[in-house]
């Protein structure tokens, strides 16, 4: 019985990636994604650390840096 699952979960392992290869825009579309959502992320903790001069110079009070700090890394 064990054998019989294994077997199953393999095949069905191997159809997802068969699957994945037939629809490479599908995972590529994905990989875009998390990369926009880390990008995001990093950037609003590195908001977090600038000094107050350095957001007057990109016309950010320390108020709008923080509010923007502390949303999700999915929204814009």
């Amino acid at each position: 019985m064990l054998d019989a699952f294994v077997e199953k979960s393999a095949t069905s392992n191997r159809d997802d990636a068969n699957r994945l290869r037939e629809y490479p825009h599908i995972s590529a579309g994905f990989t875009r994604i998390i990369r926009i959502w880390i990008g995001r992320r990093r950037q609003r903790r590195v908001l977090t650390a600038l000094e107050d001069r350095l957001l007057a110079d990109i016309g950010l009070s320390r108020d709008q840096a923080g509010r923007e700090a502390v949303k999700p890394f999915w929204k814009r």
